[in-house]
């Protein structure tokens, strides 16, 4: 009785970590780009000194990478949603093709709702691309993201 107690609770705390270290993380991450960003602003001694640095070519160049984050950060996304349909849609396929092999269509049930939830992955991230550049997110003129330019 107490293991199962031990397995449930641990299954639960497992997950809860992950996101609350992922999630960490990323704050950290953007409490250093702000430090880095009022430590900038901050060595500027008057108004002018900072509107000439960034009117200069360093300047614009960081201006420039900041209102592409917004583009960036949307790409990532769409292509972390194929990449989960991918993974979810061949997970479903191999619990569908062991249930066949087996004769056992218990397996058919996790199978379909792996599947479901890869191709729920690929329409989510189609509207996705569709409404981000409805949106002006994503320039439809633009060519793809390839994640090298940041």
């Amino acid at each position: 009785m107490h293991e199962a107690v031990f397995i449930v609770l641990g299954s639960c705390a497992v997950p809860v970590l992950i996101v609350f270290i992922i999630a960490r993380s990323k704050s950290e991450a953007a409490a250093y780009r702000a430090q880095v960003q009022e430590k900038l602003i901050a060595r500027f001694n008057s108004g002018p000194e900072l509107v000439e640095f960034l009117q200069s070519p360093t300047g614009k160049q960081y201006l420039g990478e900041a209102a592409e984050a917004p583009k960036h950060r949307a790409y990532d996304r769409i292509l972390a949603s194929i990449r989960n349909a991918i993974i979810l849609g061949f997970l479903g396929f191999a619990f569908v093709g062991i249930g066949i092999a087996e004769h056992d269509y218990d397996w058919f049930y996790p199978g379909f709702i792996l599947t479901g939830l890869g191709i729920g992955f690929l329409v989510a991230a189609i509207v996705s691309r569709k409404l981000s550049k409805a949106w002006g997110i994503l320039d439809p003129q633009s060519e793809p993201y390839d994640g090298t330019t940041r």
